[in-house]
C-alpha cells in the first residue's frame, strides 16, 4: 500500500511539475503585477498633499462633482473642479479633453462613497493592465518570452508609472487604451476581422480623447501597415467603422469648442514651440524628469537598446524592428509638438514610457545574448538569463553603482507638502459650502480636496480681493511659498491683516527653532504678526504625523 502511494504521490508532482513548466511565464508575470502592486498601493489612503496634488485634486474635485451634481448638469460630460484659474465658469465648469478618469472615479463615488482609496484604485487596476498589454505586445512583436517578461518587469517597477499609476490623473488610463491600440492592430495585421479593427480604433480613440498626446503608437503602426489592403474591397466595411468610430475625435473636439465659446475660454494647447529645443533652460528640468521617471541608468539602456536595434534593421528589416524604429522615430513629433508641456511637469513624458521600456529591455536582451555567444551553447542560456537578471537588478537597485528605481521612486514619494489636509479640515469644520479661499498657487490644492471648498489664487490687488469677497471668499492660507505675498503685493496683505484673523498656525520643530509652514486666517477681525508669539501663548498644540520613506516626520499646529 505504501508503494501505491509513493506511485501517486510521484504521478502527482510529475503533473504539477509539468503544469507548472507549461504555465511558467503567467506565473512570472503573476509575480511581477504582484510586485507592481506592492509599488503601487503604497500611500493609496494618504492625503492629496504629494507631488502633483495640484493635477491629482483637478481629477478628484471634477469625480466628487460629478457624483453631487450628476455628469450632465453642465453639458454632456462637462467636468467643474474645485479652483479657479480664470478660464471657467463660476462653478468652475470648463470645457476640457474627455474626463474619462473623472467619470470612472465619479462613478465610484456614487457608489461607495467619496474616498482617497477608492478614486485611486482606478488608476492602479489600469496601470496593472498596462503591465499586462505591455507583455502582451512585446510578446506579439517578437514571439519571445524572455523580452516580453522583461518589459513587464520594466513596466511594473518603473518610478513614472508607479507614482502616477495611483495618482488620480488621466496618463493611467490613456496609457493602458495606447498601448492596448498597438496590441490590437497587430492582431488585425495578422488576422483582419471586423473585431480587431473595431478594438484597434476605439482603443486609440480612448487612450486620444483622454489625453491629446498620446498619440504616438499612430507612428509605428505606420510603419507596418498593410497600405495595398487599403485597396481590398472586402476591408472597406471595416475601415469605414474605424473612421466613424475615430470620428468621435473631431466630434469632442468641436463639442469642446462650442463649450468654450460659451464660457468664454478655451482648451485649444498653446502654439507648437519647437524653438524651446534649442534653449539650454529647456533641457534642465527634462533631465531632472528623466531621472525621476526612469533613471539616468535606465536612460542610457533606452539608448544602447536604440543603437542595437539600428545595428540590426540594417540586417532584417522585419515587422517588429520596423515597429520598435517607429516608436522611436514617434519621439520626434511628440516632442515638438509639447516641448512647452514637457518642460512643465514630469507626467508630460508619459506617452514616452512604452518606448523607453521597450527599447530598455531590447538593451538587456542584446547585451546578454551577445555576452552569451562567447561561451558554450549549452552554457549560452544560463549565462544570458543571469546577466538579464542581474541587469534588472541594478536597474530596481542600483547597488551604489548607479541610481536605481527604488531611490528615484522614493525620491518622488517624499516630496510632500504636509498639511494641506490640516488646514482643509480645520475649514470643511467651521465653513458654509459656498465659502472660498484665496490661496498663493503651486502646489497648495490639497486643501481644496480636503475642505470641500472651492479657491483661487489671491488677487494682486485690493480691489481684486473684495470682488473675490463678494463671490464668497472667506479664507487666506499662506503656504511656506506665500510667505513673500507681504513683500510682493503689500497693499494686498495690510487689507488682509486688517479684515482677516488667523484661525491656525503649523510648524516644524527642527532643534529648538520652530519653521511656520503656513497661516491660515478667516475674514473678520485683524492680525498682528508681531503679536504672534502672544497670540498662541497658553494655546493647546496639536500634532500629526507624515510617512516618508526615510522615516516620519511631526508637523504641529495650533488653532488660535
Amino acid at each position: 500500500m505504501s508503494n501505491t502511494m509513493g506511485d501517486e504521490l510521484r504521478i502527482n508532482l510529475k503533473k504539477e511539475f509539468k503544469l507548472l513548466k507549461k504555465n511558467w511565464n503567467w506565473i512570472v508575470l503573476i509575480l511581477i503585477i504582484i510586485l507592481g502592486t506592492y509599488f503601487r498601493v503604497y500611500h493609496i489612503d494618504y492625503p492629496a498633499i504629494g507631488y502633483h496634488n495640484w493635477k491629482e485634486v483637478h481629477y478628484l474635485t471634477e469625480a466628487r462633482n460629478f457624483a453631487k451634481d450628476g455628469f450632465f448638469k453642465y453639458g454632456f460630460f462637462i467636468p467643474t473642479y474645485d479652483y479657479f484659474l480664470g478660464r471657467e465658469g463660476p462653478e468652475g465648469e470648463h470645457p476640457d479633453s474627455f474626463p474619462t478618469t473623472s467619470i470612472l472615479v465619479g462613478i465610484v463615488f456614487k457608489l461607495f462613497g467619496t474616498s482617497l482609496v477608492g478614486a485611486r484604485l482606478v488608476s492602479i487596476i489600469f496601470s496593472l493592465g498596462t503591465i499586462i498589454v505591455m507583455y502582451l505586445l512585446a510578446k506579439k512583436l517578437f514571439g519571445r518570452e524572455d523580452y516580453a517578461l522583461i518589459v513587464a518587469f520594466i513596466t511594473a517597477t518603473s518610478p513614472l508609472l508607479i507614482f502616477f499609476g495611483r495618482q488620480v490623473q488621466l496618463e493611467p488610463i490613456a496609457l493602458f487604451f495606447m498601448v492596448l491600440t498597438g496590441y490590437f492592430f497587430l492582431k488585425w495585421k495578422e488576422n483582419p476581422t471586423m473585431r480587431n479593427i473595431v478594438l484597434t480604433s476605439a482603443s486609440f480613440a480612448l487612450a486620444f480623447l483622454p489625453r491629446y498626446d498620446h498619440f504616438t503608437i499612430i507612428v509605428p503602426i505606420l510603419f507596418i501597415f498593410p497600405y495595398k489592403k487599403l485597396l481590398e474591397k472586402k476591408l472597406w466595411k471595416q475601415f469605414a467603422v474605424a473612421i466613424i468610430i475615430l470620428l468621435t475625435i473631431p466630434a469632442w473636439l468641436l463639442y469642446t469648442k462650442i463649450v468654450g465659446d460659451r464660457l468664454d475660454t478655451t482648451i485649444v494647447p498653446e502654439g507648437i514651440q519647437p524653438s524651446l529645443l534649442f534653449n539650454s533652460a529647456w533641457w534642465t528640468p527634462i533631465q531632472a524628469y528623466l531621472r525621476d521617471n526612469y533613471t539616468m541608468f535606465g536612460v542610457w539602456l533606452a539608448v544602447i537598446g536604440l543603437v542595437f536595434l539600428i545595428f540590426f534593421f540594417y540586417k532584417n528589416r522585419n515587422q517588429s524592428n520596423r515597429f520598435l524604429l517607429g516608436f522611436a522615430i514617434s519621439i520626434i513629433p511628440w516632442v515638438i509638438i509639447s516641448a512647452k508641456y514637457l518642460k512643465g511637469h514630469a507626467y508630460h513624458q508619459y506617452p514616452g514610457a512604452p518606448i523607453f521600456i521597450l527599447f530598455e529591455a531590447f538593451a538587456i536582451l542584446s547585451i546578454s545574448s551577445t555576452i552569451g555567444g562567447f561561451v558554450k551553447k549549452k552554457y549560452r542560456p544560463y549565462i544570458s538569463y543571469t546577466i538579464s537578471l542581474l541587469i534588472l537588478a541594478t536597474l530596481l537597485f542600483g547597488f551604489g553603482i548607479v541610481e536605481g528605481e527604488i531611490a528615484a521612486k522614493n525620491r518622488v514619494f517624499d516630496t510632500q507638502f504636509v498639511g494641506l489636509d490640516i488646514a482643509g479640515r480645520y475649514i470643511l469644520e467651521n465653513s458654509q459650502p459656498t465659502e472660498r479661499i484665496l490661496h498663493p498657487g503651486h502646489q497648495i490644492y490639497g486643501v481644496m480636496w480636503h475642505s470641500n471648498r472651492k479657491g483661487l489664487k489671491i488677487p494682486k490687488s485690493v480691489e481684486e480681493v473684495m470682488e473675490k469677497e463678494a463671490e464668497g471668499a472667506n479664507w487666506v492660507f499662506i503656504y511656506q511659498w506665500g510667505f513673500s505675498i507681504p513683500q510682493k503685493y503689500p497693499d494686498v496683505w495690510s487689507y488682509v491683516t486688517q479684515n482677516y484673523e488667523l484661525k491656525q498656525i503649523a510648524f516644524q520643530n527642527v532643534g529648538q527653532t520652530s519653521t511656520p509652514i503656513y497661516f491660515l486666517l478667516k475674514r473678520g477681525g485683524s492680525f498682528n504678526e508681531s503679536n504672534l508669539n502672544v497670540m498662541i501663548q497658553n494655546k493647546p498644540t496639536f500634532s500629526q504625523e507624515y510617512e516618508f520613506t526615510r522615516g516620519k516626520q511631526i508637523i504641529n499646529y495650533i488653532n488660535i
